[in-house]
């Protein structure tokens, strides 16, 4: 809603503008952390120990190298039996989206606190 604005004033009104707090970005701190791989992440990937970024590098990779996107819809993608056991799946496509939610179960997190491996 507008402020009314008087007859006999000639400037037109102003909205007053709200200060808006100030919060941290804790939306990008679990992809800067360091995890271990379990063995079928680390036999995919070849990594030991990474970020997730690194591992759905390594990933994109094994997928890019082994031609595992549909030739029509890159969002799809066919799994061989390395890939499958990494989702969990047994021979059926699966989305893109879905892959990122499976790797969920393949991280672990470092023993100790300082996220060095």
């Amino acid at each position: 809603m507008m402020p009314q604005q008087f007859p006999g004033n000639p400037r037109p009104a102003r909205r007053i503008k709200r200060k808006r707090k100030v919060t941290a970005n804790k939306g990008w701190t679990n992809t800067q952390k360091e995890m271990r791989g379990d063995e079928v992440l680390v036999e995919l990937t070849g990594l030991v120990s990474g970020t997730r970024a690194q591992y759905l590098k390594g990933v994109w990779q094994y997928i890019k190298d082994k031609k595992l996107q549909h030739p029509w819809s890159k969002r799809i993608l066919i799994p061989d039996e390395k890939f499958a056991k990494l989702m969990g799946i047994r021979g059926h496509a699966i989305q893109v989206f879905t892959m990122l939610r499976c790797m969920e179960r393949h991280y672990q997190k470092n023993e100790d606190g300082n996220g060095t491996a």
